[in-house]
């Protein structure tokens, strides 16, 4: 991650000093540092984002078993998602609950808010929902919400 923000600020990693704001989202201590960035990992994928002047928010989620999706989209999903996930059959709803789960919290970490705190709303950020490969699911918000959006994606596996 160092490497990553060192190359976009033109610093050496090791004298980026990194902090945690009060939400639990991390930050470049530099005054006028010109990027946001964001970080989600499950088991062995990591994911980062890095936006220049926009605060941004990812998350990746590892498709699993789930024992009750509608209890845990009670407790922090918006009422329009667990609707919507009440009118699948069972079987279906582990799936699509990983879909919602990474798109919200997502919108939450973009405003740097963690999970439990009030709930971002959708209409004010730029949201989009992708698969970076079989069994993952992952979302990536930007606040505002921006339209024109260019997103690149690389993978330092194939670099």
């Amino acid at each position: 991650m160092r490497d990553i923000l060192g190359r976009y600020l033109d610093c050496p990693p090791d004298r980026l000093q990194l902090c945690v704001r009060p939400g639990g989202k991390p930050y470049i201590d530099k005054v006028g540092a010109p990027i946001e960035f964001n970080l989600s990992h499950s088991l062995d994928i990591a994911l980062f984002a890095v936006t220049s002047g926009l605060s941004v928010g990812i998350d990746v989620e590892v498709q699993r078993k789930i024992e009750d999706p509608l209890r845990l989209a009670r407790r922090v999903m918006p009422a329009d998602d667990i609707a919507r996930l009440e009118t699948l059959p069972p079987a279906d709803r582990a799936e699509n609950f990983l879909d919602l789960w990474t798109r919200m919290e997502a919108r939450q970490k973009a405003i740097g808010r963690g999970i439990f705190a009030q709930a971002a709303d959708p209409a004010q950020l730029s949201s989009f929902s992708f698969r970076p490969g079989q069994g993952l699911y992952a979302s990536l918000s930007i606040s505002p919400a921006t339209p024109g959006i260019e997103l690149r994606f690389f993978d330092f596996n194939k670099v």
